[in-house]
């Protein structure tokens, strides 16, 4: 039996034992995705902490929630740099992001040109919106949180 290949490989394998059946490794994935593992780091366990707190923070109540695939779907969009010109995007026509989200990294949604419907569930604590990212989307419109506190010039909005 093989090792994880890379300290987010690592890092997702045990957020999954962690949390035992209450997140999928899809989920663990995500909540790796959202710190942003580095595979040169020397210290996982800082990391696995974080992907961890992510989580908790994600869903404060009780894995699994409603809203962390929602998260999940955003933070792996963005470790991706969006779904590329060249695959159109992805498939994902409507998303709606959790109350929890505080921050959209630059082009976490660059190229999604089918994304049509994005949504901010109520209460959002929204803070930053960095730069590009929503370059290249297909959505008309977006009714931004009123508590958003930064919004990069360059965010595409």
């Amino acid at each position: 039996m093989e090792g994880p290949t890379s300290l987010a490989d690592h890092a997702a394998n045990e957020l999954e034992m962690r949390f035992g059946g209450s997140i999928t490794p899809r989920q663990a994935e995500g909540a790796v995705a959202a710190v942003g593992v580095p595979d040169d780091s020397s210290d996982p366990d800082h990391w696995i902490m974080l992907a961890e707190e992510w989580l908790l923070e994600t869903c404060p109540e009780d894995l699994p929630c409603e809203q962390l695939d929602a998260a999940v779907e955003a933070a792996l969009q963005d470790a991706g740099g969006g779904g590329g010109e060249e695959s159109g995007g992805g498939g994902v026509s409507s998303l709606d992001l959790p109350a929890t989200l505080k921050l959209i990294k630059a082009a976490a949604f660059h190229s999604c040109v089918n994304l049509k419907t994005l949504a901010f569930a109520p209460g959002s604590v929204l803070e930053t919106i960095e730069r590009n990212a929503f370059t290249g989307v297909g959505v008309t419109s977006l009714v931004l949180p009123a508590g958003l506190k930064t919004l990069s010039h360059e965010a595409s909005v």
